[in-house]
């Protein structure tokens, strides 16, 4: 939640961790955590690319940080 917070600075607003995953979809040794990423200025609405820049931020900095990946869906 942390490295969210801070990788998406000034943009995140709030980070909830709302499902922790382990079966048959996930490799053994490793489970999926799902979290909700409020994203918000005070002062104005956020563009899109403002967005997708807060985003790709932060998961460049999970992959780096923890060596996680986004599962494919």
């Amino acid at each position: 939640k942390e490295t969210i917070l801070c990788a998406g600075h000034p943009f995140v607003e709030d980070v909830q961790l709302f499902d922790v995953y382990k079966g048959g979809q996930i490799p053994f040794g490793f489970k999926s955590l799902a979290f909700s990423i409020s994203l918000r200025l005070k002062k104005r609405t956020l563009t899109d690319e403002e967005a997708s820049s807060a985003l790709h931020k932060i998961y460049q900095e999970i992959a780096k940080k923890f060596k996680a990946s986004l599962r494919d869906f």
